[in-house]
């Protein structure tokens, strides 16, 4: 472009620029007008998240819904609705009340928020663990601290609507309009409405407080008191009980050195054991009942109690206490008892508080009897205050007597056939004779054996409906070994006569 062009260009938009209207500046934001801040308040309020102003405003809730339904209920019996205005109201009313049903679960009033356990009758009696762990006082501080959040949420509330009306007052001084100046005194009133319904709560919220310290003085109270009269107790009874375990524990070792009979000294042990127990419950008893008549009778009303409805079972311990001193049957011992008419013979193998355990071994009575054995009998205890029991093995005593019964034609020989069975018995048995002497010698210090012998003996019966000559021949054997030492007997007499003709079996 030429100069003088561009010269030209640049004077006109010099001169467009001076002569052009200035640009005007951006318009100020509008200030809220007071219906739209008034409109403001009241659509945020009681929004605060305050137990108080939530519970206040459920009140409200439920109040409104509740009213809106009476008068729907109303204009529904008046009548003169139509069609479709009650079909309307009957469906609003249904969704009304089921806003009130969910409003009914939640407070309804402001005392439903006070809930603490506060009464006199509410405090727990005091125990060792409460005491020893000091849980009352974290009970107490617990307590605390939610009242102080109950107290703080409660002038928090105040505070709040407070602060709402001197806004809303601000805006009533603000407004020149009738008709805004009306909806603002409304709120006004609603909120000095809602201000003296909270502080009418004010006496129940401080109340609060001097329950809570009246249940404080209480609880320390309640300490002291177990202090002085339920922990003296305890370590008496600590001390009693300890005194308990240390004598019991030193006559176990006694027993334990001095008794050497293993059954004996078993039974000991275990009564000691349950003499201890008895002892804790005693000394528990005695020491928290203030009066010992009562805890004399109360001892007197269980045992009687016990001996009723348990009776077997308090026979059967009597009976165990009685057969673990008395020495009358052990475990290991061979007996022999009767069920109605059967026999029942076996080897001890346990006696617990309660019953008797055999084992039911091979041997003449179940060879010829029951015809079995092996089996395991139980005999309740209290069986040996009214029954037989034939005990084969008492005390020392490992030996007996047994029979073994031949028939013999009437024409033999009867002095040589005894001769010969002698020799027999003798040579099978011979070396138990002294044993027996021995064993019944240590039952002599309590019983009276003078005329006990245990020398083998024949005698002869006449069997006159067999027409017989029975020979029976006793003799000593272990208990353990007589079906055996009975096997050996009569194979040897048998073969011992059978080459005799002077010796003849009854045919």
């Amino acid at each position: 472009m030429p100069k003088p062009l561009s010269l030209l260009f640049l004077l006109c938009l010099s001169w467009l620029h001076l002569y052009a209207e200035p640009t005007p500046p951006p318009a100020p934001l509008s200030e809220p007008s007071v219906s739209q801040k008034l409109k403001g308040l009241q659509a945020h309020y009681l929004d605060e998240k305050n137990i108080w102003l939530s519970a206040y405003k459920n009140i409200k809730n439920y109040q409104e819904i509740l009213l809106e339904i009476q008068i729907l209920e109303d204009k529904l019996k008046q009548g003169g609705l139509s069609r479709k205005q009650r079909v309307d109201s009957n469906l609003r009313l249904d969704t009304l009340k089921s806003k009130l049903e969910l409003y009914s679960n939640f407070e309804k009033s402001f005392t439903d928020i006070l809930r603490l356990p506060l009464e006199a009758e509410g405090i727990a009696s005091m125990n060792l663990f409460s005491y020893l762990t000091k849980s009352y006082e974290k009970e107490i501080h617990k307590y605390q601290k939610l009242y102080a959040s109950i107290k703080s949420d409660y002038e928090g509330a105040i505070d709040y609507i407070k602060e709402y009306k001197r806004r809303t007052l601000a805006l009533l001084e603000e407004s020149h309009d009738q008709e805004e100046e009306r909806e603002i005194e409304r709120f006004i009133f609603t909120l000095n409405d809602d201000l003296a319904y909270l502080e009418s709560s004010q006496d129940i919220v401080f109340g609060l407080g001097d329950k809570l310290k009246l249940y404080e003085n209480r609880l320390y109270k309640s300490v002291e008191e177990y202090r002085g009269t339920e922990l003296p107790k305890i370590e008496i009874t600590i001390l009693l009980l300890l005194g308990v375990f240390a004598l019991i524990y030193f006559t176990r070792r006694l027993v334990t050195r001095h008794v050497h009979d293993d059954e004996r000294r078993f039974g000991i042990l275990k009564t000691i054991n349950i003499l201890f127990i008895l002892s804790v419950i005693l000394v528990v008893i005695f020491t928290f009942s203030d009066n010992i008549l009562y805890g004399l009778t109360f001892l007197g009303f269980v045992g009687a109690g016990l001996v009723v409805s348990l009776k077997e079972v308090v026979q059967n311990f009597i009976a165990w206490f009685y057969l673990s001193f008395s020495g009358l049957i052990k475990v290991g011992d061979r007996i022999l008892l009767y069920h109605e008419t059967r026999p029942v013979i076996g080897d001890i193998i346990a006696i617990t508080t309660n019953k008797i355990v055999l084992y039911e071994g091979i041997n003449h009575t179940t060879a010829q009897e029951l015809k079995r054995a092996g089996r395991i009998v139980f005999i309740p205890n209290h069986y040996v205050f009214n029954h037989f029991i034939f005990n084969y093995t008492h005390e020392n005593m490992k030996t007996l007597y047994d029979l073994i019964e031949i028939d013999l034609d009437p024409s033999s020989d009867l002095a040589l056939a005894q001769k010969i069975a002698l020799e027999v018995i003798y040579d099978r048995t011979g070396r138990y004779i002294e044993l027996g002497k021995k064993q019944y010698g240590s039952l002599r210090a309590k019983y009276d054996l003078r005329h006990v012998d245990f020398k083998p003996q024949i005698h002869f019966t006449v069997e006159n409906e067999k027409k017989a000559i029975r020979m029976q021949m006793w003799f000593v054997s272990p208990y353990r070994d007589i079906m055996q030492v009975r096997s050996e007997i009569t194979q040897e007499f048998l073969g011992a006569i059978a080459n005799k003709e002077e010796v003849r079996l009854k045919g």
